[in-house]
């Protein structure tokens, strides 16, 4: 017997309305709800927002995107200026650290931020074992809680703190030890706040950047590779990246893939913003895409921004403050450059 697709469909969704043998009935014989809910969260678990409506949250990374001369380490210096008193711990690995005088203005600015909710952690940790005056908690050996008191010191050290990035936070190659060492700590110290009732959002907020690392062992292709795994798991080791560099497409996929924002500046490379807009396309055909691009690039040291952290209609702005909306397009004007045509390529005749 032929039976038409449509009378199939129907045929499906009636057996699927009044159940399948197995399927699971409540007391008053209605079938179980698929219906998808949301998980309880503990609200107390949450990073605070940035700085800026306009900025990423914590544990995304930014990528960003300019050939040489744009105006990038410019960039890079205000968007910490932007954060400034948000980020507790701050790495940056740059070729230019040593030889760009932006770099000593930054090394003189106090951007860091005090993790207070660290220290009265750390502190209510103390108060409680000094509620016992033997000193000694039930079912913990001395040697043990000596042990662990010492690490707290390493955790917590108010005398140290400045507000200034220190000198050793600043490399001018990719030190793939020292990306490891950091990313160490913050598990061991997220694990141990773990252990003893508190929030990963305690732990200290920290920020990475690399500057043009294309070309060194940063973008390797080895098994173990830090950085790679560090892309994965920002929000494991409570971590924000910022990664720059003069080519979108020597970015690793991992890199490109798992980013939360793009800042694009001019580029005369076209096979670039082709990878561009195939992997950012915002919801956009392609001439739209491109006329939001010349848009946001018009202007000297303009750049595009692409925010997956806003909401779709939101996510492209010229800079931070000026948004391209999608159901406006029309209005923007046609900057893209005129066509070549095949008497471009030939000398007039005289």
């Amino acid at each position: 017997m032929n039976v038409t697709p449509k009378l199939v469909r129907k045929h499906q969704t009636v057996r699927v309305a009044q159940g399948l043998p197995g399927h699971q009935r409540d007391r008053d014989g209605n079938l179980m709800s698929l219906d998808v809910a949301s998980v309880p969260e503990d609200e107390t678990d949450h990073h605070p927002d940035p700085p800026h409506p306009a900025l990423l949250p914590h544990e995304t990374s930014l990528l960003l995107v300019a050939s040489k001369g744009s105006g990038k380490t410019t960039l890079i210096c205000n968007l910490l200026d932007f954060y400034r008193d948000f980020f507790h711990t701050i790495l940056v690995f740059s070729p230019t650290i040593n030889n760009d005088s932006k770099w000593d203005w930054v090394k003189g600015q106090k951007l860091l931020a005090r993790n207070t909710k660290l220290e009265k952690f750390v502190k209510s940790l103390e108060t409680k074992r000094a509620r016992d005056s033997s000193g000694v908690v039930v079912g913990r050996e001395p040697m043990e809680l000596a042990r662990e008191r010492e690490k707290e010191d390493d955790i917590v050290d108010e005398d140290d703190f400045t507000g200034y990035i220190p000198d050793e936070c600043f490399l001018d190659d990719y030190n793939e030890q020292m990306l490891v060492d950091v990313m160490n700590e913050q598990d061991k110290l997220i694990k141990w706040l773990k252990a003893h009732g508190g929030h990963k959002t305690v732990a200290n907020r920290l920020l990475l950047i690399f500057d043009d690392m294309v070309g060194s062992s940063l973008f390797s292709n080895a098994r173990n590779n830090a950085f790679k795994r560090l892309n994965s798991n920002l929000r494991h080791y409570s971590a924000s990246a910022i990664i720059v560099s003069q080519s979108y497409k020597e970015l690793p996929r991992i890199c490109r893939v798992n980013a939360s924002g793009v800042i694009l500046f001019e580029t005369p490379n076209e096979k670039e913003l082709e990878v561009l807009y195939e992997e950012n396309p915002c919801s956009l055909k392609k001439n739209d895409w491109l006329s939001c691009y010349y848009e946001c690039t018009a202007d000297p040291f303009s750049f595009m921004m692409i925010n997956y952290k806003r909401p779709k209609q939101l996510r492209i702005s010229k800079r931070f403050d000026e948004f391209l909306l999608c159901d406006t397009l029309k209005g923007i004007p046609d900057r893209r450059p005129p066509m070549r045509s095949a008497a471009d390529d030939h000398p007039p005749t005289i």
